[in-house]
């Protein structure tokens, strides 16, 4: 669970929908409830282990916490990864909030063949009661269902490929 509250004043805006300028102090409560069940599956073979991990996740939370008349300033790039596909706010930001209810779900796979080699792997995608307005549709988040996020890693001994990712 988590709950925020925000006051902004804002000064010499212009409002884009009647092009007037704005002069006001601005406040709204934010707030969420979730969950997420991971459930990791072992077995080893022979010099090999494994690990698959389903993953699930579902957050509730009010729609509508995005007042039009908060400009965005800290939150105009948003990219999904699988280093944020389960979090429960998915905009970098302060100024926008992910609102709605919606549901994550993916999966972790690791093989791990001696104590310095593995490879790694992850696929998801998130599902929403309703389109995102909050994101671009660059950002792979917006309407209800996000791209499917997908990364790969593969360790040799000492030297490590790197993570590769793709959305």
């Amino acid at each position: 669970a988590f709950a925020r509250g925000d006051v902004y004043s804002i000064a010499d805006y212009t409002d884009p929908e009647s092009g007037e300028g704005v002069n006001e102090v601005i406040s709204r409560g934010l707030g969420y409830v979730g969950t997420e069940v991971t459930w990791p599956f072992g077995r080893t073979a022979g010099r090999f282990d494994f690990i698959v991990e389903p993953m699930a996740s579902v957050v509730l939370s009010p729609n509508g916490g995005n007042d039009s008349r908060i400009p965005n300033a800290d939150s105009l790039v948003t990219e999904l990864d699988e280093s944020n596909l389960f979090e429960p706010n998915r905009v970098p930001g302060y100024d926008p909030r992910e609102d709605s209810q919606r549901a994550m779900v993916g999966a972790r796979a690791i093989a791990r063949w001696s104590a310095t080699s593995e490879a790694r792997m992850f696929l998801g995608q998130s599902y929403r009661a309703d389109n995102a307005v909050e994101f671009s549709p660059a950002s792979g988040l917006s309407g209800d269902v996000s791209d499917i996020v997908g990364g790969a890693e593969l360790m040799l001994g000492a030297v490590e490929t790197g993570p590769t990712r793709n959305v």
